[in-house]
Order: C-alpha cells, then sequence, then structure tokens
C-alpha cells in the first residue's frame, strides 16, 4: 500500500504541471481575444493595411484552425480595394506544424486529465489509500509547476528572442517558420511582442493556477488533520 501511495504522489507531481501548461496552450490557442489584443496593441491594421474588420476574421480562423475546428488558416481579405488570401503557401505550411504541436498539447492535457483522474479514483475506492496522498500530490504537484514557471522566467531573463529561436529549432523539423516581415503577413501579424506578452500571460495564468491548487488542497489537509486529532484527554477521575 506504500508503493500506491507513492505511485499517486509521483503521478501527481507529474501530471500536475502537464495539466496547468497544456490546458493553458490549449485555451490561448483558441481564444480569437487574444490575437485581436495584440493586433490593437502592435496596431497591425497600420503595418499591413488591412481594416480591422478583416483582421477579426483572420483572428477567428486562427482560432478555429489551431482548436482543430476548420481544416485551413487561410482567409480572404481586403487591401486597397483588392481581395486576396492573406497567407502564401509556405505561411500555411508552417501553421501546420504549429497546429500538430497545438494537438501535441492536446493531447498531453488528456493523459495529464486521464492520470489526474485515475489517481482521485483509486483514493477514493482504494481501501487503504485515503486521501492524504492525494491532496499531498497536489500540493507538491502545484509546487512543481511553480518551480517549473520560475525556470521559464530565469531562462526568458535571459534573453527571450533566444529562448523563442531555440524553441523554434528544437521544435520544426525544417525552415519554414523563417519568414519576411516585408511580405510574409503571418509574422506583420504576429511580431515578436506578441509572443513575448502571451508567454507572459501563459506564464501568469499557470503560475495562478497551480498556487489556487496548492493553497486549496493545503487548506483541505490541514483540516483534515485537525478533525483526524484526538480531542484533549478527559481529566482522570
Amino acid at each position: 500500500m506504500k508503493a500506491l501511495r507513492s505511485t499517486i504522489l509521483l503521478l501527481l507531481i507529474l501530471s500536475l504541471p502537464l495539466l496547468f501548461t497544456s490546458a493553458t496552450i490549449r485555451w490561448m490557442a483558441s481564444n480569437a481575444q487574444l490575437y485581436e489584443y495584440g493586433f490593437s496593441k502592435y496596431e497591425i491594421s497600420k503595418v499591413t493595411g488591412i481594416d480591422n474588420a478583416d483582421l477579426n476574421k483572420v483572428a477567428q480562423k486562427m482560432s478555429d484552425y489551431l482548436s482543430l475546428s476548420t481544416n485551413s488558416p487561410q482567409v480572404t481579405v481586403q487591401k486597397a480595394g483588392k481581395s486576396f488570401d492573406i497567407y502564401n503557401q509556405r505561411e500555411i505550411d508552417h501553421l501546420k506544424d504549429v497546429r500538430e504541436l497545438m494537438q501535441l498539447a492536446f493531447q498531453l492535457q488528456v493523459i495529464a486529465v486521464l492520470l489526474i483522474t485515475v489517481c482521485v479514483l483509486l483514493a477514493a475506492f482504494r481501501k487503504g489509500v485515503g486521501w492524504a496522498p492525494l491532496l499531498k500530490g497536489f500540493i507538491w504537484g502545484s509546487i512543481a509547476t511553480v518551480a517549473l514557471m520560475l525556470g521559464f522566467v530565469l531562462v526568458s531573463i535571459t534573453g527571450f528572442d533566444r529562448f523563442f529561436l531555440f524553441f523554434h529549432e528544437i521544435s520544426f523539423s525544417n525552415n519554414l517558420w523563417i519568414l519576411d516581415p516585408s511580405k510574409d503577413y503571418l509574422i506583420m501579424m504576429f511580431p515578436s511582442g506578441f509572443f513575448n506578452d502571451a508567454a507572459l500571460f501563459w506564464f501568469a495564468a499557470v503560475l495562478i493556477e497551480a498556487v489556487v491548487t496548492g493553497m486549496i488542497a493545503w487548506n483541505v489537509a490541514r483540516r483534515m488533520k485537525e478533525q483526524q486529532e484526538p480531542s484533549a484527554a478527559t481529566p482522570a477521575t
């Protein structure tokens, strides 16, 4: 039984960071408002010459594409009275690679949820396990997530651009991500500042999720421990 409790603890320490990071990435990738915020902040309409209404269509299509709701990211927009497809073939091919990364994030989220569900079921129904190892796992899993995020901050402080470059080099097996900002609309619409902002938002969201989860688990564990403590000894007669 001790081995089972240790297994639950280990699974949660591994699963919680995986869940928090992948779920937040999934939510951000499917959030059109995040793209619209970036378009507004970096004045993408002025940069590209495309009006905000069409850029909002681009944002929604990107959200749908990365959340696997549509099969193509392509959008027809207007500029100077002429209609055209906003992405060239190189950009579409790169977005296919990005979508594959999003699919991986989705799969990791599912794996994390399944592992956590197994741990909860064992704690609830396996005799002799109890809730203590589950709560301990949530606490240490949250701590592991915070440590991971602090590590991410340290790496980013040394140079986000270098980190972002390294991420692309290890994540993609081709150089389709190297685009020309003078003619490729994908990089015009999503400059490095947008990804820096997105990374900060991701960090903050994951950190909040981990801290809140850890605090709730710690508080529940503390109350359970207090309830299990024997009452004050009755004075001897």
